[in-house]
Order: C-alpha cells, then structure tokens, then sequence
C-alpha cells in the first residue's frame, strides 16, 4: 500500500510541537499543587478533583472528534482543536479566580484530546511503513513536553505559572498555523486499512474483538492512572515522606517524564527485534517493581524515576499494535484513546482524597494497586490476541508474529 500523503510542508512538525504543548500541559500542574492551595484557599482533595477536569474534558474532545472528523476533514478539525487549547491556555494564565481557572482547563481538555487521538491515528494511517516510527516520534515530543513542564515550573518559580500557560499557547498558535499544509482528506475514517500493507483483519467473532477492545481500553485506563497519579502527586509524596525539599521535589518528577522520553526511544531501537506483547509485558512488570519500591520512603525518589521508564513504551508500543492488527479502526481507536484520559481524570482526584483522608503515605500503596493492573492487562492481551491469531487461522494465512511485531 502506497503512504498517504496527509502530511505535506510543515504539518508533520507543526503536529509535533502539538504533542509538546499537550505533554506540557499534562505535567505542570504536579508541581504547582501547594501553590494553587496556598493562592485559592484549598485543599488536597479540592485541587485533586480541578487536576482531573482537563483530562474529563479530554475524553470529551476525543469521542466528539471522531464525527467533527468525518465531517470537517483532518485540517479544520486539528486546528480547531489546537485553537481550543491556545484559548485555554490564555485563560488560565489571566484567571483571577478558582472557577474561572477551571473554565480554562476545561477548554484545554476538549481540544487536548482532540489532538492527541487525531495525531496519533494520522500518523499511524497515514505515513506507510514510517507510521509506528513516527508516533514513537511524536510521543516522544509529548515526552519532551512533560519534562518541560515542571522544569519550566523550577526554572520560572512556581508563583510565576501563568508565563507557563501563556507560553504554551502561543507555541500552540504557531502550531497551528503550520497545519495549513495537512490534506483534508482522507480522513482515518475512510482509510480501510492502517499503516501497514499487511494489517491483519480483526477475527470474525464479534465477542473476542469486543473483549480484546475491552482489554486495550483496561490497559491504557489502568496505564494512564498510573501516570497521572505519579505526575501529579510524586511531588507531594516525595516532600511529606521523603522529606525533600520542593525545587529537589521538583526536579524528581522532571526525571521522571525524562525518563518516560528515554523509554519511548529505547523502545523505538528494540521494536524490529522484539514482539510488541513482550515490549508491553516487559514494561508492565518493570513498572509494577518500581512502583512497589515507592513504598519504601528512601527508595520512592528514585523509584518514581523508574517507574517512567517503563511507562514510556507502553502507550505508543500498544497502539502501533492495537492499529497493525487491525483492532485500530474508526471509533474502537477513539474509545482506547479515551479510556487513557479517563485514567488520567479519575486518578489525581483519587489520590487527592486519599492524602487528604489517609496522608500521603497511603497514595504509593494505591499506585502499586493500579500498577498490577497494568500488568494484569498486558498479559491478557498477549493471551487473547493469540487465541485471535489462531480463529483468523482457519480462514486465511497469518503471519505467527502479526499479533506482537511492531516497526518502529
């Protein structure tokens, strides 16, 4: 199958620096949870729930894409969704009150998870063999962004957020801007195979593909949360239990999304050499050990960082599988990307409550809980995507690695 030719001039790294802004937006509020208590007057468990909002609304913006997608074609749809979170940016940073900052990252959430499906799946069904690299790629940006976040956030002092927000917006605008490039058509919903010329066809039984769906939307919830509840609330374990001051707070959290950056890469070098299941599975159980180590207070520093290495690969490995075995198709991609955003909206109001009711001791242990469920999900699919194989076996020809190899 010929790559189609979506990306033209400069879209590809206008659509790259997009995954920036997002991964950034997506880890500065970790750092910046005291200062929002002390200037809003609230509590742990108040600011865990407005932490939460943006992903809510994310999940919005990803199922609402899909038809706007069909409708409008790729170029207007993705601008739109970069213009929401521009808009959002700047009300945040202008906010003088709590329930206007939470309008702001209500804005930033709708287009936030407009972004992230639509250039994930572009990239895949639209750039041929390249497709798995480059959302390795791309993801590998939203990495870059998520260390940015609270390195901008030390760099500038915490009081000074709101430069952060209105600097993201305008990189956001110009963003933009460079999408003026990317074809309107077709869009992922009227391409009828991924990125792969030999994509294989989901099974013919309805219950296992449905299950298998299922499945995928466990791992990237179950993922996501884990992500989310380290990249928000790390910094508060690690000053609480750990006893590190803030700024040494800080820059623990930013190893941790460099960390989740050096995974992704390490996993885009071992992909043409290692199935995908046993990339995913082997990052699962690196986690869950790394999460369990958090539990320990002099160990939880570096245990955090860990954790994001074994993170990383997770997300852009199991999408490129999800897509090359032809599970990634129309709305099932959009209802995997939204069960990632749920993770992260239900998690940081979780955990929220949990230190304001139990202390913050409790919130690894929660972690850990969720960590195993990663695990859990991880092996499941290995297990059913076999079992997929051999149903599709009987009625045609399949690849004994179809089901795990992933390029990239």
């Amino acid at each position: 199958m010929r790559p189609l030719m979506i990306f033209r001039g400069w879209s590809l790294p206008s659509c790259y620096a997009a995954m920036l802004v997002i991964g950034l937006l997506m880890s500065v509020y970790g750092p910046l949870v005291t200062v929002l208590q002390g200037q809003f007057e609230l509590n742990a468990a108040t600011v865990g729930t407005a932490l939460g909002t943006q992903s809510f609304a994310a999940v919005i913006g990803v199922l609402v894409a899909q038809p706007v997608l069909r409708a409008r074609g790729n170029r207007q749809t993705i601008s739109a969704a970069m213009a929401l979170i521009a808009t959002g940016g700047v009300i945040i940073a202008a906010a003088p009150t709590w329930p206007l900052l939470l309008v702001g990252t209500t804005v930033a959430g709708l287009g936030f998870g407009g972004v992230d499906s639509m250039i994930t799946q572009l990239i895949l069904v639209g750039s041929g063999a390249k497709g798995p690299g480059r959302a390795n790629i791309a993801h590998a940006w939203f990495g870059i962004g998520t260390v940015a976040g609270p390195g901008l956030v030390y760099l500038v002092g915490p009081e000074n957020y709101r430069w952060i927000f209105a600097g993201a917006a305008a990189l956001m605008v110009l963003a933009l801007l460079g999408t003026t490039r990317l074809e309107p058509r077709p869009t992922p919903a009227e391409v009828t195979t991924a990125a792969h010329p030999d994509v294989t066809a989901p099974p013919r039984r309805p219950t296992l593909f449905v299950i298998i769906i299922a499945t995928f939307f466990a791992l990237y919830l179950t993922h996501f949360a884990v992500q989310a509840g380290i990249g928000n609330w790390s910094p508060t374990v690690l000053q609480e239990q750990s006893g590190l001051e803030a700024p040494t707070a800080t820059l623990f959290v930013t190893g941790f999304w460099a960390a989740m950056v050096l995974g992704r890469f390490a996993a885009a070098a071992l992909a043409p050499r290692f199935a995908a299941g046993t990339l995913v599975t082997i990052s699962s159980l690196g986690l869950t050990a790394a999460v369990a180590a958090t539990l320990l207070p002099a160990a939880a520093p570096w245990g955090f960082v860990v954790a994001g290495l074994f993170l990383g690969p997770i997300f852009p490995t199991g999408m490129a599988w999800l897509t090359h075995r032809g599970y990634g198709r129309g709305n099932s991609f959009a209802y995997v990307i939204a069960g990632s955003m749920l993770g992260m909206a239900f998690t940081p109001s979780l955990v929220g409550w949990i230190i304001e009711d139990q202390g913050s001791h409790t919130a690894p242990l929660v972690l850990l809980i969720i960590a195993v469920l990663v695990l859990a999900s991880s092996a499941a699919l290995v297990t059913l995507l076999a079992r997929a194989r051999r149903s599709e076996a009987g009625a045609e020809p399949a690849d004994a690695r179809d089901d795990a190899l992933v390029e990239g």
